[in-house]
């Protein structure tokens, strides 16, 4: 039994977005577990843990990040999440906070594009 979450956005395209989402998604406790070129795989929490927590960011959670060209000049970052849950309830507002981390990682790709072309 799982949980899953997407989200996709599209933004000017950026150079090291890698770097970027790597340290973003680093810095909410996920572990980077596998990277090829434009794919990214972190891995946060433990299986044990949707026994006894309440907090979605605790489960296991494999987090796919792609970030590839789409039209001219832009980017498309997809973020999808598979959580482990086994028999923990989960809510809207579980979703919720997984998407709000992917809305964040939007929020700073798209300030340092912004930041880049003011260069």
């Amino acid at each position: 039994m799982g949980l899953k979450a997407h989200i996709g956005f599209s933004l000017p395209e950026t150079a090291d977005a890698g770097i970027r989402i790597i340290s973003h998604f680093s810095g909410l406790g996920y572990r980077l577990a596998e990277h090829h070129d434009t794919k990214w795989t972190f891995h946060r929490g433990s299986k044990i843990s949707s026994l006894f927590r309440f907090d979605i960011r605790a489960y296991s959670t494999v987090l796919t990040v792609c970030a590839s060209p789409s039209k001219l000049n832009q980017t498309w970052v997809s973020c999808d999440w598979d959580v482990w849950s086994c028999m923990a309830i989960l809510t809207g507002a579980d979703v919720a906070t997984l998407e709000a981390e992917g809305r964040e990682l939007e929020s700073v790709l798209r300030s340092e594009s912004v930041g880049d072309h003011h260069e």
